[in-house]
């Protein structure tokens, strides 16, 4: 079957084709317009027959979704075009930093147009970080230097020269004070202990000289030498104890340097105390509900002694009581014996006496706090002794299944044995050289 064509198709169609140039006309050279964007979907026949009486509701819910759209449309801002700048690790160049010292930051790239000097652009300021407070901080301190006349009036010390302190304060210069590589490197006989204690008697007479000169060590305009906080936080700081340092050293090395025994005792200790601080905070616990029990029966106490005080006073304005009533309200004397047997048990239980104790008069409250006293005592001992028969009831227990399970590893091993033999006594029958096993 002959393919159908295109002239075939335009002779159904009754039209002539068109030339080849004709057909597909060549692209504009300007920018193309933007295509048209094709209509939102709406609801068809088909689909309103469908939903029925709920097409209503989704002709609405349409409508607002297509005015939100609009609405966002019309809200969004417009887009500038300006391409999205890529980051590069940039080198970080300050002044602080020393020479050898490669530091990279993520920084934009610079643009080719840009100039140098905002931070962005090529050349020696590329790296450097655009700042309202630039790093003014020096490479390295100056080195410390002494004159000769200054060193032999208030720097001289048994032991030291001019020159060997003068090779100390260079060496510890050019070394950054790295003390281990100052002593490796050092020829004298002195100890790093010695060597740091010279440098910072050194450093400290220097700086006590300037303030005696009247040149503060703050930069710039300062206060009085006597005033200068720079001078003062100097002088604290090259505060040097060899002896303090011998020691701390000493203790280092006698921690690094313990039995194993030592330790274990010493995790031991710190267990215990643990244990003990968790059984004082019980303690304290009880203590204060005690303090709190009494305390409030003793507000109580006080609270109904006034009362009856107050009405007792507004009852007998106009009238004087008689000698009898005045007889029977008369509180009687406490005992000294119950006084200082409640003192005993309060010391004993670490309790303080409170000013309810001492200011009351009753026999009767002096009783009821000793019998709650001796309650508390006597919970605290039946406590301690039932912890005590835990305590042996569980060695028991344990003692009890170690004999157990000994007396069962001896029973398996005399059923073993017993197999054992039954098999040597069947292997001899069967060879005719032991007794008949039925």
């Amino acid at each position: 079957m002959r393919a159908t064509t295109t002239q075939d198709a335009c002779d159904l169609l009754g039209t002539l084709p068109l030339p080849l140039p004709l057909q597909r006309p060549p692209p504009p050279a300007g920018p193309s317009p933007a295509a048209p964007r094709p209509p939102a979907p709406r609801l068809t026949r088909e689909l309103q027959g469908l939903l029925g009486p709920e097409a209503v509701a989704a002709a609405a819910d349409e409508a607002a979704a297509a005015a939100h759209a609009a609405a966002r449309r019309a809200t969004a801002k417009p887009r500038t075009g300006r391409p999205v700048r890529s980051w590069v690790l940039a080198p970080q160049r300050a002044g602080a930093l020393g020479r050898r010292l490669c530091v990279r930051r993520w920084a934009p790239r610079p643009r080719p147009g840009a100039s140098s000097g905002d931070g962005s652009g090529s050349g020696d300021d590329a790296g450097r970080i655009p700042s309202a407070h630039p790093l003014t901080l020096q490479r390295t301190t100056p080195p410390l230097t002494v004159r000769r006349d200054v060193y032999d009036a208030a720097l001289a010390a048994p032991g030291w020269t001019y020159a060997s302190t003068t090779a100390l304060l260079e060496r510890v210069h050019a070394l950054m004070m790295r003390w281990d590589v100052v002593h490796d490197g050092w020829d004298g006989p002195e100890s790093m202990e010695a060597l740091k204690a010279r440098y910072f008697a050194v450093v400290r007479g220097v700086r006590r000289l300037d303030l005696a000169g009247g040149r503060p060590s703050s930069p710039g305009r300062g206060p009085p030498p006597s005033e200068d906080p720079w001078s003062s936080r100097a002088l604290a700081a090259y505060r040097y104890d060899a002896d303090a340092e011998i020691q701390r050293k000493r203790d280092a090395d006698w921690l690094a340097r313990r039995p194993p025994a030592l330790v274990h005792d010493e995790k031991a200790l710190r267990q215990t105390l643990a244990e003990w601080d968790v059984l004082e905070q019980r303690w304290d616990a009880s203590r204060h509900a005690v303090l709190a029990e009494v305390g409030a029966r003793g507000a109580a106490h006080a609270d109904a002694s006034a009362s009856a005080n107050a009405s007792a006073s507004d009852a007998d304005e106009d009238a004087v009581p008689a000698p009898i009533e005045r007889r029977s309200s008369r509180v009687p004397r406490i005992r000294p014996g119950l006084l200082a047997h409640v003192r005993i048990l309060l010391a004993q239980l670490g309790l303080p006496l409170i000013p309810f104790m001492l200011t009351a008069q009753s026999t009767a409250t002096y009783a009821r706090i000793l019998a709650n006293v001796q309650h508390f005592i006597a919970l605290r001992q039946a406590q301690a002794a039932t912890a005590l028969l835990i305590v042996k009831a569980e060695s028991q227990r344990a003692a009890l299944r170690r004999v157990v399970a000994q007396q069962r590893r001896v029973a398996q091993q005399r059923r073993v044995a017993q197999q054992r033999g039954r098999r040597l006594s069947v292997t001899a029958t069967r060879l005719g050289t032991g007794p008949v096993v039925e």
